[in-house]
């Protein structure tokens, strides 16, 4: 059945779509040359800690799903380059996420992410990003609610991610009422600039 959907091994697309799949794929799990899975509109509840074995992988659509969570494995997909695991029932995200230099597109809106991971300040080459539509408790309201939430939403962990190592914290572009408490964990931090 799942052989019409990759159809050789020169294939490089899994193509899973509307499926009404409510598991991973397990049988493609040793599919190395796999650049683009699209497994969205399915009811997935989770993904199996097997991405790894996807070294080549690229593209990876998990979008309305049910998924709970994303694994750990995802930060060792060093090719990969966009990510949507948006409309889901997602609470957090793994710190492994860090790791995904070559990241450009994230999509997680529409979930039940109430913090965002600072590690998001790690992927300098997003490009575009949304989280919006999630019950945000970090970054605050004054940071999400803006005209431009996405961009501002990076900006800000950016912001704070960076500081860890530079002790240094500039947040002048936000009108916020308390100091970000992810702040108060890092010990090098020696100045806190914000706006009004």
């Amino acid at each position: 059945f799942l052989n019409r959907f990759i159809s050789s091994d020169t294939s490089n697309r899994m193509l899973l779509s509307y499926m009404r799949l409510s598991e991973f794929p397990m049988r493609m799990c040793d599919s190395t040359f796999l650049s683009f899975i699209d497994l969205s509109h399915n009811e997935l509840k989770s993904v199996p800690d097997v991405l790894a074995s996807f070294p080549r992988l690229e593209v990876l659509q998990l979008q309305h799903n049910r998924l709970r969570a994303v694994p750990e494995s995802v930060g060792q997909l060093s090719r990969l380059n966009t990510l949507h695991v948006n409309n889901n029932n997602l609470r957090d995200l793994p710190d492994s996420l860090a790791n995904l230099d070559t990241l450009t597109d994230l999509a997680l809106q529409c979930n039940r992410i109430r913090y965002l991971p600072l590690c998001i300040g790690a992927l300098v080459n997003l490009k575009l990003f949304s989280a919006s539509d999630n019950p945000l408790v970090e970054p605050p309201a004054e940071v999400i609610n803006g005209l431009d939430s996405s961009k501002m939403t990076y900006n800000y962990n950016r912001a704070i991610f960076d500081s860890a190592t530079s002790g240094i914290l500039i947040l002048l572009s936000y009108s916020l009422r308390k100091i970000p408490k992810a702040v108060f964990e890092f010990a090098t931090m020696e100045t806190i600039m914000m706006g009004q």
